[in-house]
């Protein structure tokens, strides 16, 4: 999970870019791991790279969601197949939900 949330943390990473990113890496893990020619070749800011590249936001990703599930929330990828579905046909779904409570009631 701290790979999505650092994804979604990095500058410059919208919807559009993560989406372009997960469709060529296969998985947000697998894009932290990514040389700089490989994305680079992708046409996303250089300010972008740098940051996958040192993973500038692991760190906090990690912390971010240690805090989340501390009080009693969660944290929801695309990926995930209790991502609500109807939010997942959107034209640039987020990457990351945050939720808490009974969650899954509102979108059934």
């Amino acid at each position: 999970m701290k790979e999505w949330i650092s994804l979604n943390m990095t500058p410059q990473i919208g919807p559009r870019a993560a989406t372009k990113l997960l469709e060529r890496f296969g998985s947000a893990e697998k894009v932290f791991h990514a040389t700089r020619g490989e994305l680079e070749q992708l046409r996303i800011k250089a300010e972008s790279v740098e940051s996958i590249l040192k993973r500038e936001f692991h760190e906090q990703a990690a912390e971010e969601f240690t805090k989340v599930r501390e009080i009693g929330g969660d944290v929801l990828n695309l990926d995930e197949g209790s991502y609500p579905y109807l939010l997942r046909e959107i034209a640039d779904p987020p990457i990351t939900l945050y939720v808490k409570g009974d969650w899954r009631a509102c979108f059934d």
